[in-house]
């Protein structure tokens, strides 16, 4: 049987209003859940902070004694945290009657880096972290970087974050002042090594090349003799400039 045209359009427009009216319902049902939730928010708690006062993480949760327990989303509260200086990353848990958890992990600095004429924190998962520096600190500075190299080019910063995991004291030996990115195909690390104190650090397998640095130093260790610099740019020898002398020699 043939349905006539007007009965469909009467039908069609039926249906839309009756999906509008559902949707309203529910949307307005949770809102008034919310609003007449018995469950209001009455503590805060943050764990795992250290170096985020209690009260900034509570500021920028967005979070409000009094208000809902179930007012803000979860992801939102998240998002807002992690957005601080310090905090790595966030877990945020609801505890009925009344009570939200924020679990905080921050970031641990193990550099200082200098962009526009300004040190901030870096850490080795590559966080800049815009904070007041403490007095006393005492970490390696990065330079030679800017927040184009950065930000806007992986690769780069992925070469950088690669080299971080491998110059560190314990396999170096002494402590570092400085790492240099000269360009993508060379790196300098000054520092207060016991047979050197300056190493050029080609791109490449940095892995094999810290090796070839450790036999180095057990090869000059054992003539008893200290090298100015030691570069590792190439990939078949090492060149090592002796304090004794002004030449350079190879050092297979």
């Amino acid at each position: 049987m043939k349905i006539p045209k007007e009965s469909r359009q009467f039908g069609g427009a039926m249906w839309a209003a009756t999906t509008m009216a559902v949707a309203l319902a529910l949307f307005f049902g949770v809102r008034i859940a919310i609003e007449l939730s018995p469950f209001v928010v009455e503590k805060i708690e943050v764990r795992g902070n250290t170096q985020t006062p209690a009260e900034e993480v509570v500021s920028a949760s967005g979070l409000m004694r009094g208000e809902s327990l179930f007012q803000k989303k979860l992801a939102r509260i998240k998002e807002d945290v992690e957005k601080l200086p310090w905090v790595h990353s966030s877990k945020i848990s609801r505890r009925l009657p009344g009570s939200v958890v924020i679990e905080v992990e921050e970031s641990k600095p193990s550099f200082l880096i200098r962009l526009s004429e300004r040190l901030y924190y870096f850490s080795l998962d590559g966080k800049v972290i815009d904070a007041p520096l403490k007095a006393g600190i005492d970490f390696p500075v990065i330079t030679g970087l800017d927040w184009e190299e950065l930000e806007g080019d992986s690769e780069r910063r992925e070469q950088v974050l690669e080299l971080l995991k491998y110059a560190d004291p314990a396999s170096l030996g002494g402590r570092i002042e400085e790492i240099h990115c000269h360009s993508p195909e060379k790196f300098v690390i000054y520092g207060n090594f016991p047979l050197c104190t300056k190493i050029v650090v080609g791109a490449g397998d940095f892995a094999e090349k810290f090796k070839d640095f450790a036999r180095l130093k057990r090869k000059l260790d054992k003539r008893g003799q200290y090298a100015k610099s030691a570069d590792l740019t190439l990939d078949d020898r090492i060149i090592a400039r002796l304090d004794t002398m002004d030449d350079e020699r190879g050092t297979r």
